[in-house]
This record gives structure tokens, C-alpha cells and sequence, in this order.
């Protein structure tokens, strides 16, 4: 058995792995495999911190761990379609092995930004899951719950490929500024808003909001934001501040697909007309005609 894909953590050590067979497994369990002599590629290496894998000598440079390693944000800015963000061969070994495992004959979504489809019914299934925290947060912030759900329809669908390897990454993956939970917050966004007065997820933690990010900030705050509510609380938060930041130059209202397009640019500059980009298109369309069926 060989690793095609390993991920790090905020300090460059690999944390989780993906095999050939399209198994993810964590650090601890792939030392076992190491141990047991199924992954022959590696070894096991002892240090005052703890332990990691590394190559053995003579391996192929291409299988290599740090050849077909990246760290959590460089996969999520792959899964989001961010413009920087670039494929590598084991990325797209995985998605190989990722396509190779969907079933013929199943229903799938393709988000515009994706270079691939996935299954409605994992998708439909995450959202429906959360239909109580959706309609929560819609009449907290007073914004369109479906707008809300078309959203997490798209952010669902583009880590969905990734999900076992998110689920997998150990909470020092969030020493970064990653986008993390269903609704694919931005750590540092949620401290924003926590600051901008819109969503606290403990009014009891005295060190919320932070005054500076860093690190250890980030792996205080990441498992508030992780967590299924507060995640989709400050998703329709930032719904309810962009609208409310552009007011004064364009109304934002009824225009769902501004909305959709500025929730995953960012707040943006104001100004009087506003055009969509087509994922925040395919959101307010698409997406949205899924939300209304699905919710």
C-alpha cells in the first residue's frame, strides 16, 4: 500500500494520509501501518515532540512525502476553486481515486468552481441535517433562510471530495486562517464578526473576541466555529453585515446572487452596481431552487 496524498498541520508536520485505496488514515494509524510493515515506503522517526513518518532512502523522488504533501489551507483553497490555489500530481491522484469510487447511476451536482461532480445525496442529506440551525440563524439575522442553504448547498459540495480528510486533520491543522465547518468560515472571519458585535458563540470566554491573530488564537477560537451551529450562525452573521456594509451605495436585499458572490469574496468595496460573479449565479439559481426542495 502507498500514500498518494499526505496533509500538515500549521507547523508542517504531516498529520493525515490518504493510500492508494482511497483509505484516509491519521498519524497514529499510519504509524501502525508503518510498524506492520504496510507502508513500505516509510519509516518511523522518534523526537522530543513526539513522532513523524519520513521516506526511506531509494524511494521514487514522485512518492516522496514531501513531494505529495500540502498543508489544510492549501487544500481548502484548492476545494474552494480560490484563483491562486493550484492542482498538484497528488491532488489529482486523489481526485482519480475519488472519481473512481462514485457509483454509476447516482444523481450529482457540479458546483461551476469544481473540477468535479459530486452525489446529491451526502449533499442534500448535510443540509437537511442542519435544517434547524438554518432556520435559526435566517430569523436572527432576518435574511433569506434559503439564500442561507444555497449557500451551505455550495460550500458543502466543494469540500465533499475532502471530507474525510477534514474530518481526519487534528485541531493543530488550525494554527492557519483556514476555512473550517459546513458553512467554511474563515477563522479569522469569525473573530471579525465576534469583534463587529454579530455572533458570539460563548459570551462567557473572556478571551473572545481576540485583539490580534495568531496561531494560538486560532486554535483557541477554531473549535467554537467548528461546530455545526455556531458555523452556520456566522454564516448568516456575515450575510447580515454585508448587507447591511453595502446599504448605503447598492440594496442588497433581493439581490441573492451579489450576496452569494460577496460571501466568498469578502466584504468588497461598496459601490452602486454591483455585478455577480457565476458561482454567486449558479448560488442564487441553482442552489437556491435545491434549498427551497430540500429545506
Amino acid at each position: 500500500m502507498k500514500i498518494v496524498l499526505a496533509v500538515a498541520d500549521y507547523k508542517g508536520k504531516n498529520v493525515v494520509f490518504v493510500t492508494d485505496q482511497f483509505q484516509v488514515v491519521s498519524l497514529e494509524q499510519a504509524a501502525k501501518l508503518v510498524t506492520s510493515g504496510v507502508f513500505e515506503d516509510m519509516s518511523i522517526v522518534r523526537s522530543k515532540d513526539g513522532f513523524y513518518l519520513r521516506t526511506k532512502k531509494n524511494v521514487p523522488k514522485e512518492r516522496e512525502l514531501r513531494h505529495i504533501s500540502l498543508t489544510s489551507t492549501e487544500l481548502t483553497a484548492f476545494a474552494q476553486g480560490v484563483a491562486h490555489a493550484k492542482s498538484t500530481p497528488a491532488i489529482s491522484r486523489y481526485l482519480e481515486l475519488y472519481r473512481d469510487s462514485l457509483v454509476d447511476g447516482h444523481e450529482f451536482i457540479k458546483p461551476i468552481r469544481n473540477l468535479f461532480k459530486v452525489s446529491v445525496v451526502p449533499v442534500r442529506d448535510t443540509l437537511v441535517a442542519h435544517q434547524t440551525y438554518i432556520f435559526s440563524a435566517a430569523e436572527h439575522f432576518k435574511i433569506d433562510p434559503f439564500l442561507l442553504g444555497a449557500i451551505l448547498i455550495d460550500e458543502i459540495a466543494a469540500i465533499l471530495p475532502f471530507e474525510a480528510i477534514f474530518e481526519n486533520i487534528t485541531a493543530k491543522a488550525f494554527g492557519f486562517n483556514t476555512s473550517v465547518g459546513v458553512a467554511q468560515v474563515k477563522i479569522d472571519t469569525a473573530n471579525d464578526l465576534i469583534r463587529k458585535g454579530l455572533y458570539n458563540p460563548n459570551p462567557k470566554d473572556p478571551r473572545l473576541p481576540f485583539s490580534r491573530m495568531n496561531p494560538t488564537a486560532r486554535l483557541h477560537l477554531a473549535p467554537y466555529v467548528v461546530q455545526p451551529k455556531h458555523n452556520i450562525f456566522f454564516a448568516a452573521g456575515f450575510i447580515r453585515f454585508v448587507t447591511d456594509f453595502w446599504r448605503a451605495k447598492a440594496n442588497l436585499s433581493a439581490r441573492s446572487e451579489i450576496i452569494a458572490t460577496l460571501y466568498h469574496q469578502g466584504y468588497g468595496k461598496p459601490h452602486a452596481n454591483p455585478g455577480p460573479n457565476e458561482r454567486g449565479e449558479q448560488i442564487a439559481t441553482e442552489f437556491y431552487r435545491l434549498a427551497e426542495i430540500w429545506l
